[in-house]
């Protein structure tokens, strides 16, 4: 059951995403953040919109989802019936990352998505690494991806105002 929902909850890790700044430091949006926020902005469309036939034009023949933990990777055919099927509230992607590696890219982002609603909905975050190809001239294709849970951090402590 965990290792279903990861993988549903890694078909949410393909949204759009931009940098965002975190405490003390500015990002900047780089033209390959920019190229892979687009793309993943594509593939969860697609997913959303049920168009197998979109996602199918992003995913590599041999397209497959390890999931940190799982026994085996879940193959293209299934992921994407599971995604068919996954149902998201929201989600935000922070800190996307993205390193050209010859013809290809790895894009790596933290994901938080909430599946479900009111008393039944859930928040997970996610850490995806994504792994692209650009063989010849047929676009960027995603490859493989790389699931793992992040431990949901604690609640901010309370810092003292001094007018306690």
């Amino acid at each position: 059951m965990t290792i279903a929902l990861l993988v549903l909850l890694s078909l949410l890790l393909q949204v759009p995403a931009t940098a965002q700044p975190s405490q003390g430091r500015i990002m900047t949006t780089t033209r390959l953040v920019t190229v892979f926020s687009d793309l993943e902005s594509q593939l969860v469309r697609a997913v959303r919109a049920k168009d197998s036939a979109a996602a199918e034009a992003l995913l590599a023949d041999d397209f497959d989802v390890t999931v940190a933990g799982a026994a085996d990777p879940v193959a293209r055919a299934e992921w994407l019936r599971q995604a068919m099927d996954a149902g998201v509230a929201g989600f935000a992607i922070r800190n996307l990352a993205v390193r050209a590696t010859g013809d290809g890219a790895v894009a790596s982002f933290q994901l938080t998505q909430t599946t479900g609603a009111g008393a039944t909905a859930k928040t997970h975050t996610l850490f995806v690494v994504d792994v692209w190809d650009q063989p010849g001239t047929g676009g960027w294709k995603l490859r493989a991806r790389y699931v793992a849970p992040m431990a949901t951090p604690a609640a901010a402590e309370r810092r003292p105002t001094g007018k306690q």
